[in-house]
Parts: C-alpha cells; sequence; structure tokens
C-alpha cells in the first residue's frame, strides 16, 4: 500500500499555492495537502507530527517563512521543510532550520519532484524497516520494532532490543539520522527512545522493559505532547 504524504503549503499568494498543489497533485494524488495563507495561520494548526512534508514561502508578510520555520522546528523536530522563493539568498540560512530542499519561484514540476524525493529519503519513506549496522565486526539488520531505546555507553551506541543488546561504532548523532520520527526520538543527549515501548512519562520515560530512558530537563513537556501525540496516532490506526 502507498503511504499517503501528509503535506503543508504555506504561501500569501494565491496564484503560487494554487500551481504548487496542482504540481504535487500530479506527481503525487494520493498526498493529504492543506493550504495555509500565512506562516500564523499555519502555526495555529500546527502540531507534532501532524505534517511530514511543509512547504514554505520565504517572503511572506507578517511572519516571514524562515521565522514560520524556526517556531515549526520547536514543535517537530523531524518534518521536512521546503522553501519556495523568488530569490537564493536565504539558501544558505535555510540549512540552519534543517530544510531538505529550496526552490525558486518559477518552480517546475521537476523542482518539486525532485524536493519530494529527497523528503522522502530523509523521512525513510520506501526503505525496508530495519536498521543496517555493523556491531562486532559482522553486519546486522535490526527490525525497528526491536528497538527499546538506545544510548550512549563508552563512547558508542548501546542499542537495547526485545531480544538482548549489541554494541554499535555509531555516534548517537549518526544513529538519529537513520531512525525515522516518529516513533524514535531524541529525548537527552544520550538517548534515543521508541515511542511505542513506553508505557509511562513522568520527569523521565517508563519502557515496557521495566528501565528507565532519561530526558533532558528542558524537553519534558515536548517529551511527554511527542508521546500522548503517538499514544493518540496508533489509537486511530494513523
Amino acid at each position: 500500500m502507498t503511504q499517503c504524504l501528509k503535506v503543508a503549503l504555506c504561501d500569501d499568494t494565491p496564484e503560487d499555492i494554487f500551481k504548487l498543489g496542482m504540481l504535487l497533485e500530479s506527481i503525487l494524488p494520493e498526498a493529504a495537502v492543506d493550504c495555509y495563507e500565512s506562516g500564523e495561520h499555519l502555526l495555529q494548526q500546527f502540531s507534532s507530527g501532524r505534517y511530514q512534508v511543509v512547504f514554505l514561502d520565504i517572503y511572506m508578510k507578517e511572519l516571514t517563512g524562515m521565522e514560520t520555520a524556526r517556531c515549526l522546528r520547536e514543535l517537530d523536530t523531524h518534518c521536512q521543510i521546503v522553501f519556495t522563493t523568488a530569490s537564493p539568498d536565504f539558501a544558505l540560512e535555510s540549512y540552519r532550520v534543517r530544510s531538505a530542499h529550496y526552490l525558486v519561484k518559477p518552480i517546475s514540476e521537476l523542482d518539486v519532484a525532485e524536493a519530494i524525493a529527497r523528503c522522502k529519503e530523509l523521512l525513510g519513506i520506501g526503505r525496508d524497516h530495519v536498521l543496517r549496522v555493523t556491531a562486532e565486526r559482522r553486519e546486522h539488520e535490526i527490525p525497528y520494532d526491536s528497538i527499546f531505546y538506545i544510548e550512549i555507553y563508552n563512547k558508542q551506541c548501546l542499542f537495547h532490543l526485545t531480544q538482548g543488546t549489541i554494541t554499535v561504532h555509531k555516534t548517537i548523532d549518526a544513529v538519529e539520522r537513520l531512525l525515522p520520527a516518529p516513533p524514535f526520538v531524541r529525548c537527552h543527549r544520550s538517548y534515543i527512545v521508541n515511542l511505542d515501548y513506553v508505557t509511562d512519562v513522568g520527569e523521565d520515560f517508563t519502557m515496557r522493559d521495566g528501565s528507565t530512558v532519561y530526558i533532558r530537563r528542558t524537553e519534558v513537556k515536548r517529551m511527554r505532547k511527542l508521546f500522548f501525540d503517538r499514544l493518540i496516532s496508533r489509537t486511530r490506526g494513523d
């Protein structure tokens, strides 16, 4: 079954948002697309996990696309942002909010297709649901749904799995980039947690196997929201 991509288009020029919507429909007809005429309107409706891809015009009245992107990043670190603009001037700045792509108007069908392909790659769509790593000089394929959490141990990553643990010679930053979100989320500088195996959240996460995964103090509120959003999403079968 083809995965339905959830996309937001934000542009204060009706003609541009209509054209982008038509291009997207021709490339990705199964996508669920919402349109917003301002950054303020988008932020009013936005929540973590609601959209996988957000197309943002940079030159908008009041709140600019770059300002909107910074606000989005505070709410969701994993949605893919694609900037659309009449100028290449902000290309370098776009990387500071970890944008997936930067399109200069007028935008072609090929431009949108390349942006969507890049977003899918970063989201892990179309990949096998396994993480391929080297541990103890052997190649391993670790199913995503076998991972409880990952922690730093002696400057290496210790994977806590449903069937034991393995040590992987990668940084936690590198591992984070390889895992889909949700359900995986970086909750502490030393931990990545699989929200699907969390049974409770207070100041820290309690896991199904009884272990504790620590949450950065400044991230407690956001982690609780991510957990409950994930719980609701799974209940609805999204």
